[in-house]
């Protein structure tokens, strides 16, 4: 975010706006947050979900 900000405020071309930035940090947060909605519950379903059905007990779940 630094050198974002810094890119904004020092010299850069006319076609660098903040509208621009602000069009991209939209698509890139949207982008994050189904990302990392999928990969977490990925990964909150496998470590919850028994893969071979066989209960803590080692003994197999009816």
């Amino acid at each position: 975010m630094t050198v974002f900000t810094i890119s904004l405020l020092g010299n850069h071309p006319s076609s660098v706006t903040v509208m621009g930035g602000a069009y991209n940090l939209a698509c890139v947060s949207v982008g994050n947050i189904i990302g990392g909605a999928g990969f977490i519950g990925v990964a909150y379903y496998l470590t919850a979900v028994p893969l071979f059905g066989t209960g803590v007990d080692g003994e197999e779940d009816s």
